[in-house]
Formats: C-alpha cells, structure tokens, sequence
C-alpha cells in the first residue's frame, strides 16, 4: 500500500489498543494513501464504530478528508453497513453533499445498499436528492429501478422526507406529476418495476419484495399508469 504507516496497519487489523497507542504517540491521521485514502477511510469502510470514533476524537482525524476519487469517509461507511459509524460521522460534521469523481453521494451508496436506516438518516442531515449520477440517475430513479429489497420505504423516504423531485422519474414513466404524491409513490413501487420486469428477458427478470406484489396488486385497479410500449422495450437492460 503506497503511504502506509503503522497507523494504517493497526485500523485494518481492527485493534483500538494499538490504534490507541499510536494516537499517544502522535500518529498522523492525514495520511492519505493512494488506494485507502486517510486511516478514517480504512476505519470507517470496515465499519468499525469504536476505532473510528477514537480517531476523530483522539486523532483529530478530518471526517471530510477526500479519497483520490472525492470520497469522504461517509461513502465507505454508508457501504459498510454500520449505522452507528455513519452516525458518529455525521455527529462530527461529515458533510452529506460531497460529490465524488463518478458523481456519486453517500446517499447513492444508501440507496444501492438498500439501507432505509442509512437513507433516513441522510436526509435527517440534509442530504440532496437532486444529484445526477453518471448513468444520468438521481437516487430516486436509482430505487425506482432497483426493485430489490426494501425500496418501497425507501422510494417513500426520498420523495416524502427527502422532498425529491418526481419531475424526471414521472417524465421517464409517463406519470402525472400533477396527481398526489403518495399516489406516485405508490405508482413508482407498483407498476413501473412490474413492467420493467416484463421487459426483461428472461433469467433477468428485475425481483420485487412480497410487500411490493401485495401492493401492487391492491392499487391495480386505481393505477393510472400506462406504461409506453416504445419506452418500456428499451429499459431491458439492467445498467
């Protein structure tokens, strides 16, 4: 690893007394190695709440100190899965805006993960929902188009908490921005994954949750969405 130190090894062996001892010793936290980023990058993408809380606190470690692709640690422990690294993150000032090379957020990475606890707590922090990724997304078509696990909070988090934007996503679908936005809510996690679905050819069919076919097939007969054949044959292809 180029720029690696004692320090790095220590995170990445997951052993807070070394990290501790090091800290005492006055190891430098801005370190950034060409691959790992800072020690927090490491600390945090293993999803390690106690090494990373001791180095903020002792190491006085910069929660927004940026990879060579602009990625704070809150992109890697958004991925890690950990809650309470993310949330000791943003309690010391991680910022949720930061964009990366790729045009990615923390929240993508939430959205991606299928984490409603990590979408939530984002948008608690001012995360953006109006960010276009290089697949010309914004998370809100990101879980539209997911439809895998728990999508459905999430598509309601991002456009009730999250205040997102239906404009592009109702434009893409040929929905009525205009109707209620509970009632897109519910047309973006009930038809527009079935006839993507449909779309697909087969082995790749796109996976709804339980939840999504009950619903679905309980606002069926209220939807007014109809999907345009000419749309719906090219969104066979999964990105």
């Amino acid at each position: 690893m180029h720029n690696s130190t004692p320090l790095f090894n220590a995170v990445k062996s997951g052993s807070i007394e070394a990290v501790d001892i090091l800290l005492t010793n006055r190891a430098r936290t801005d370190v950034v190695s060409e691959y790992s980023g800072t020690p927090l990058h490491c600390a945090s993408e293993t999803g390690n709440a106690d090494i990373t809380k001791l180095l903020i606190t002792k190491g006085k470690a910069d929660v927004n100190a940026a990879d060579k692709n602009n990625r704070t640690p809150l992109f890697n422990a958004v991925k890690s899965g950990s809650i309470e690294t993310v949330d000791i993150l943003l309690t010391n000032g991680a910022r949720t805006d930061v964009v990366s090379k790729d045009n990615s957020t923390p929240l993508f990475n939430a959205v991606e993960c299928c984490s409603i606890e990590a979408v939530d707590i984002l948008l608690t922090n001012g995360a953006r929902t109006d960010v276009v990724d290089k697949y010309g997304d914004t998370p809100l078509l990101s879980a539209v188009e997911s439809g895998r696990g728990r999508s459905t909070e999430i598509i309601n988090l991002l456009i009730n908490k999250g205040e997102a934007d239906v404009t592009a996503a109702c434009q893409k679908y040929h929905i009525n921005p205009e109707v209620s936005r509970l009632e897109i809510a519910k047309l973006f996690v009930t038809e527009i994954p079935r006839s993507m679905s449909s779309s697909q050819p087969e082995g790749k069919q796109l996976s709804t949750s339980h939840h999504d076919d009950k619903m679905s097939a309980e606002l069926t007969k209220e939807s007014t969405y109809r999907p345009d054949k000419s749309t719906t044959a090219g969104q066979g292809e999964a990105k």
